[in-house]
């Protein structure tokens, strides 16, 4: 008695999400003709002329003007849509949120960072370390501010491990007291080497000139505009000791301002994922490599300039796994209007080109099929080519709960690839039956049926491989 009124408080269930189906059903149909009347408007033409003809090439996605446009155009539609004073109260909340996070930064960096007696600390550690490997740090210079320059070498004096050497390559800037200042640092330190070429090799060029310089067994990668943290090198050095193989190291970045009195914008980075270095070049800065396997693979490659660092990154990862993230805050990236830390790809425009193509080689090397596109996120993206439709297999332990399976498979409609569902039925369950019929209707269409089969075991199902096998509950959605 009690499994029939079970049973029916079931079906009263499935009516009542029936109703609320079709209602949605017609209210998505009613949406779709008004999205249709208003593409086919004089209006809605217009604007998309205006859009892609000036918008798209006036301001590309990612740019420093594309996202003040998109601000403007946010707030101009809260302004019509909502009124001044919900758009006033909007970007009060936004300004309040960004003091916010800078003060809450700033608080992180005084509790997570070493202060200024644990630096010196770290000084006698470092010099009795049992394995001390010199570090050549490789900054290729060209039209820098000397202030800036001088800066950026100190942070380098600054260091706690102190077995490094400085590789400078000046790419013949213009300003001739670049050359002063590199003399006078080179003569208060004989760690610090100069070398000054007689007309600009590009920024790929000129940082191979500075490899031919070093010396180390590792290289670590600076920016003339930039600045290493205290205690950067220091932290390479302690990953080295506890795993000498280890040979390639990153850390964590945030921003500097110009003037280099105040850090923001934290970047903390996940561990090594080969498949976000396809999409971006999450690494940039703290890098430092093994020097021997960029030996190997002939310095860095001038046909990628404004991408060098990502193609470098890609071809050392081709040859090892020995891939090292340290969790700190270890280099500081300068917000200049001509660096990319503040005006993004816009500082230099060349580098679509120059990413597509160190993308591009890269699955090359790798014998791997597939199409970079780059997305309007400024993101890029490989569309893999499949060589072989291979059957997959989803397996959805289930009982009773009809309402959650049918939002997971809801979610798997659109998957073209995957021919197969299994659903496993538990002990007590209302039954695979009842599941299929009310999941895909007693009417599902013969495709739909080849698609989706129903089975009480896991195992042995006649046709089909079950490796690979996706496995889900019933509550989970998929996002495609």
């Amino acid at each position: 008695m009690r499994h029939l009124n079970h049973s029916a408080d079931i079906v009263r269930q499935l009516g009542d999400l029936n109703g609320q189906i079709t209602e949605l059903i017609a209210r998505n149909k009613s949406l779709e003709l008004e999205i249709v009347e208003r593409q086919n408007s004089i209006i809605w033409q217009m604007t998309m002329r205006f859009h892609n003809s000036f918008v798209e090439r006036a301001l590309p996605q990612s740019t420093g003007r594309r996202k003040i446009y998109n601000r403007w155009l946010k707030g101009g539609r809260i302004l019509l849509n909502e009124g001044p004073n919900i758009l006033w109260k909007k970007y009060n909340n936004y300004r309040m949120q960004n003091e916010t996070e800078l003060d809450n930064y700033e608080q992180w960096c005084s509790i997570n960072e070493p202060t200024s007696l644990e630096l010196e600390k770290q000084r006698e550690f470092a010099n009795n370390l049992t394995y001390r490997p010199l570090i050549s740090i490789i900054t290729p210079i060209y039209n820098i501010s000397p202030t800036i320059l001088e800066a950026t070498i100190k942070s380098v004096i600054d260091q706690t491990y102190n077995n490094w050497e400085m590789c400078l390559v000046d790419g013949n800037s213009n300003d001739g007291n670049i050359k002063k200042c590199l003399e006078k640092l080179v003569r208060s330190d004989r760690r610090i080497k100069a070398k000054y070429l007689d007309h600009n090799l590009g920024i790929s060029g000129n940082s191979n000139e500075s490899l031919k310089l070093a010396k180390g067994e590792f290289v670590a990668f600076l920016d003339h505009d930039d600045l290493f943290a205290p205690f950067a090198l220091f932290e390479v050095a302690k990953v080295l000791n506890k795993d000498k193989s280890v040979d390639f190291i990153y850390s964590d970045r945030d921003l500097v301002t110009k003037e280099g009195n105040r850090r923001f914008k934290p970047f903390f980075k996940p561990d090594w994922s080969p498949d976000i270095m396809l999409s971006a070049n999450y690494l940039t800065h703290i890098c430092v490599i093994r020097k021997s396997l960029i030996d190997d693979i002939g310095g860095l490659a001038s046909e990628t300039d404004g991408a060098q660092d990502w193609d470098l990154f890609l071809k050392i990862a081709e040859r090892t796994n020995k891939i090292y993230h340290i969790p700190k805050i270890l280099y500081h990236w300068r917000d200049l209007k001509t660096s990319c830390a503040m005006r993004g790809e816009t500082a230099k425009p060349y580098i679509f080109e120059a990413q597509r193509l160190a993308i591009q080689d890269h699955l090359r090397r790798m014998n791997k099929l597939g199409k970079v596109i780059l997305e309007s996120t400024g993101f890029w993206r490989v569309k893999w080519m499949i060589e072989k439709n291979h059957k997959v297999s989803i397996i959805i332990p289930t009982r009773d709960n009809i309402n959650m399976l049918r939002r997971f498979i809801n979610t798997i409609f659109f998957i073209s690839f995957l021919p197969l569902l299994i659903c496993r039925e538990h002990t007590g369950s209302i039954g695979i039956i009842q599941i299929k019929y009310t999941i895909f209707g007693s009417n599902a269409s013969p495709p739909l049926n080849k698609r989706f089969g129903i089975r009480n075991h896991l195992l042995g199902y006649n046709g089909h491989s079950i490796i690979p096998v996706l496995f889900f509950s019933s509550s989970t959605s998929m996002f495609v």
